[in-house]
């Protein structure tokens, strides 16, 4: 379980623009190298004088080597 912050850049506006947010996981294991996890990214993107509020949601499974 944890938490943190994420920045990047984003395109899906036609052109290079910057987005910062923060991320919350958790994962569980399941059996000795396959883990499930869930984890929540709210992101804000600023385009002009537009400001965009954008939820991610990814969980699924995940084999760890």
């Amino acid at each position: 379980m944890g938490a943190g912050v994420t920045a990047g850049m984003t395109t899906g506006l036609d052109k290079y623009v910057g987005h910062w947010g923060l991320l919350g996981f958790v994962s569980m294991s399941l059996v000795a190298n396959l883990d499930i996890f869930f984890m929540p990214q709210f992101k804000k993107i600023m385009y002009s004088a537009t400001e965009i509020n954008d939820i991610h949601i990814f969980a699924g499974t995940m084999f760890r080597f």
